[in-house]
């Protein structure tokens, strides 16, 4: 008798399991079927963003060269200190992000805005190539040149991080 209740499991589960693979046949199939479109959306995904990557580096390149100043241009460049005070606000920057756009430090901002120095060389090339651009190029050029900054806690936190328990 234990026998043939061994038997009749044994077949309740054989047919149980035949149910279960007729049930999960078409969903294993439409399984496969978008695993593989997914597969296919990737690379395509992968293709364009290599190809925005691509258009973006030359219409970059096609902006610095219609930013590009001449070395004539250059040569007659006069900046004064009213005319570097005036790029600066018209581009809407401080001292130091002006300093960081120009490649030169923000006491060297300073000289040329009291007029006790003159942008010469390289820096004079740069401030020619401000003048041709506005503030949302400035900016956009500022965020590619600094990280953007972490923001900073409240004491407690900077305590923590360093280890130091309030007492």
């Amino acid at each position: 008798m234990a026998e043939i209740g061994k038997i009749l499991k044994e077949e309740i589960c054989r047919l149980a399991r035949k149910e279960v693979n007729k049930a999960l046949s078409p969903l294993r199939t439409a399984s496969g079927q978008l695993k593989r479109a997914s597969i296919d959306l990737k690379k395509r995904l992968a293709a364009l963003e290599k190809i925005a990557v691509q258009l973006e580096a030359e219409a970059n390149a096609r902006r610095r060269e219609m930013l590009a100043p001449d070395p004539v241009e250059v040569k007659t460049a006069r900046f004064g200190p009213k005319n570097i005070t005036k790029l600066r606000k018209k581009l809407g920057l401080s001292q130091r992000d002006f300093g960081l756009l120009a490649g030169v430090a923000v006491g060297t901002v300073y000289l040329w805005e009291k007029g006790k120095a003159a942008p010469r060389g390289r820096t004079k090339t740069a401030l020619v190539e401000l003048r041709k651009i506005g503030r949302r190029e400035a900016r956009k050029r500022l965020e590619t040149m600094q990280p953007a900054k972490e923001k900073t806690g409240s004491k407690s936190k900077k305590k923590q991080a360093t280890g130091k328990k309030k007492s």
